[in-house]
């Protein structure tokens, strides 16, 4: 009987040690209230049980003395009743135990973010249109050093919703892990670093325009795939951040389809490909510095060797170098002598590619890009003042160009300037007005309007 009663005991012991544990582990869970409550009233029935079994064991022992006197049989039928009843209690207390157990919260933690947004453009030239755009992103946190991210974007194309006919994809497939404070690994498509702007500040609520500056739809990658090491360093009052990455690199356009477009003619980088053509692999990476709190700057570089693609002009491949360059700067701070939050921002990119042969409309033509372009936006928010629906609003301006030389297929010479007004209905909800002033050498531009309202989930 004594292993028995050491057996209800160590149980007992057990579950009060699992909750203490159970609390330490997940004090900070939203479902911690109820999960508090369920353990109290489960432990305030384990403690009336271990009364019960209390006042079983001074029974037993009185029933023991009361054996060893009188060696009964009937005494002895009334211990194995009494074993049978502590027996029962120990089954209870399991049982107990396995509620407690099955109320525990899983070992990994899931969260989905990510934003949408609805917009209406008006664009001189174009029809106006609506259009309408959600973009997902998964954190799965397998353990403490160990997090998976998967991004989708679904989007509208003209009046249809029909995610099936190519206007929804994979934008993040990125793998990572923490090796210390300083350092993480990763893997996957992932936004890329250089430039600082897809990696910060894409998403429709964090962005004041509606849309992005021209120079990276031309010059810059979006995503890459590859792998990366990023980390942060602390020298003093100050940090070095770091992302540095190695990746399938761009594609080098070599057909004539479009020789007079912008960003897709022969010679152009093709950024949209995540294949890979050869066995020269694309390295880059972006290294950031905080002087203070409310200021960033850094320097980013991407250099590969693409390969022109065998066409009827041309049968044999040329191997071209591509270096990309860029600076750039974030700064941001709430200045109690303006009532309110200012921030800045801005980059500039240089691309630069070697000489090769492209077949042009009459025949094989020598092409060389050194191409630039950037973006200055600023932005105020009186937030400090105390009118309720005028610290809502935020005025923003942007200016930005690209030049693509001249003597470069698919030359460009544009520059606009951009005045948007935002109206903030909560932190992560905002409406966005927007008119853009184009100017493209040449042709005069396509000045345009646009309405947005965006959410960051």
């Amino acid at each position: 009987m004594k292993p028995l009663v050491t057996r209800v005991l160590a149980t007992a012991a057990m579950l009060a040690a699992a909750g203490t544990a159970l609390a330490a582990d997940n004090a900070s869970s939203p479902s911690y209230q109820q999960l508090q409550h369920n353990y109290s009233t489960l432990q305030k029935q384990m403690m009336q049980m271990q009364k019960q079994m209390a006042a079983m064991q001074k029974q037993v022992a009185s029933q023991q003395k009361e054996i060893a006197a009188s060696k009964s049989s009937k005494e002895s039928v009334d211990e194995k009743a009494t074993e049978q009843s502590i027996e029962d209690l120990y089954n209870q207390i399991n049982k107990q135990s396995q509620k407690i157990s099955q109320m525990e919260p899983g070992s990994t933690n899931f969260l989905i973010v990510g934003d949408a947004n609805v917009t209406f453009t008006n664009q001189r030239g174009t029809p106006s249109q609506f259009s309408a755009d959600v973009s997902p992103i998964i954190d799965w946190q397998l353990d403490k050093r160990l997090l998976l991210i998967a991004g989708f974007d679904f989007f509208t194309q003209g009046n249809s919703g029909d995610f099936s006919s190519g206007a929804g994809d994979v934008s993040i497939i990125d793998l990572s892990y923490i090796l210390n404070d300083y350092m993480t690994v990763g893997g996957g498509m992932f936004p890329s670093p250089f430039a600082a702007y897809n990696n910060y500040f894409g998403p429709p609520w964090i962005e004041p325009m509606v849309d992005a500056p021209e120079v990276y739809s031309y010059l810059t990658p979006s995503n890459e795939v590859g792998g990366y090491i990023s980390g942060a360093v602390p020298v003093g009052p100050t940090h070095f951040n770091y992302n540095f990455y190695a990746s399938n690199g761009p594609d080098i356009i070599s057909s004539d389809q479009n020789p007079n477009g912008p960003g897709s003619a022969p010679g152009a980088l093709n950024f949209g490909d995540t294949n890979n053509y050869n066995n020269g692999k694309a390295i880059g990476g972006r290294l950031g510095f905080v002087p203070i709190p409310s200021l960033e700057v850094g320097y980013s570089f991407e250099y590969s060797e693409p390969v022109t693609q065998p066409s009827t002009a041309i049968a044999t491949p040329f191997h071209v170098n591509a270096f990309l360059q860029a600076v750039d700067f974030n700064y941001g701070k709430v200045v109690k002598a303006l009532d309110g939050l200012v921030r800045a921002r801005g980059a500039w990119i240089f691309s630069s590619t070697d000489g090769a042969v492209y077949p042009g409309t009459v025949g094989p033509d020598p092409f060389n890009g050194h191409s630039n372009g950037g973006f200055v936006e600023l932005y105020y928010q009186p937030t400090l003042i105390d009118v309720p629906y005028l610290k809502n609003l935020g005025y923003a301006f942007r200016y930005d160009r690209v030049d693509i030389p001249g003597n470069n297929p698919g030359a460009l010479h544009e520059q606009r300037y951009s005045f948007g007004l935002n109206y903030w209905l909560y932190s992560d909800a905002v409406i966005k007005g927007e008119y853009e002033f184009d100017n493209v050498e040449n042709t005069g531009g396509n000045n345009a309007f646009f309405l947005q309202f965006a959410v960051g989930i």
